[in-house]
């Protein structure tokens, strides 16, 4: 019987492999008081009811066999292009909730609704470029590498500049898309249900493992100019899980 090591983790997601350089995986049950005249001694009396199970997997994005850098970042909005030194696109589905007494196990069942999609972005202000058109829909595209985009109708919806006497002067742009925009190599697809298992150490006949199922919640893809291209997706588990030890 050993510690596990970290570099032993591994998930999987509807039977496709991830690349990962982090994943924690989270479950509180719902405590219920039900503390009355008969609990005995002085303090309150508690059971548990069913659980909620989050999974957070983070790591770097790799549409093909290469992991991408963001320093070929770009940004189009209405034929208008933007150099950036930030950018982040984040996709996060409404929960409805289904849970109810016939729902298996000690888990919530629940199913997705609509998504919001959003982008922030961080440039350098130039000064014989005018900033960017706030409350109007236009087409955009932002690219955080070749072959790995998102592109759609976005309304950009705040605007701050900030600037100090040692520092270029900065822009920061934040907004949404209307509608489902269109994504190309940007990892897996948020919204989306299936099997699951988090792999912390093989074994000959059972790993040391959870599996179950889950919804792929939401994801987050961030760049930045002199680093690398970040994506991090955030599970919820349905229903419950299974878990095994390695033998």
């Amino acid at each position: 019987m050993g510690k596990v090591l970290g570099k032993l983790l591994q998930y999987s997601f509807n039977g496709t492999p991830l690349p990962l350089v982090s994943n924690n995986y989270d479950e509180s049950f719902d405590v219920i008081d039900v503390t009355d005249n008969g609990t005995s001694g002085d303090g309150k009396e508690t059971v548990v009811s069913r659980a909620t199970r989050t999974i957070t997997v983070e790591g770097i994005l790799k549409p093909s066999t290469t992991k991408l850098v963001g320093k070929d970042m770009n940004f189009t909005f209405n034929s208008v292009s933007y150099k950036l030194t930030d950018a982040s696109f984040e996709e996060t589905y409404d929960e409805v909730d289904l849970t109810d007494s016939g729902t298996t196990g000690d888990g919530t069942e629940f199913d997705v609704g609509r998504a919001d999609r959003k982008l922030t972005l961080d440039l350098y202000m130039l000064d014989s470029q005018a900033n960017i058109i706030r409350g109007t829909e236009q087409a955009a595209t932002l690219a955080f590498a070749a072959g790995s985009d998102v592109a759609g109708s976005f309304r950009p919806e705040s605007l701050k500049i900030t600037g100090a006497i040692k520092d270029a002067v900065k822009v920061n742009i934040a907004g949404s898309f209307q509608g489902a925009p269109t994504q190309t190599g940007l990892g897996l697809t948020a919204g989306t249900s299936g099997a699951f298992i988090i792999t912390y150490a093989d074994g000959t006949t059972t790993d040391k493992a959870i599996s179950g199922t889950a919804v792929l919640m939401s994801k987050k893809v961030t760049a930045n100019v002199k680093g690398e291209v970040k994506v991090s997706y955030t599970f919820k588990v349905s229903g419950g899980i299974t878990e095994t030890v390695k033998a």
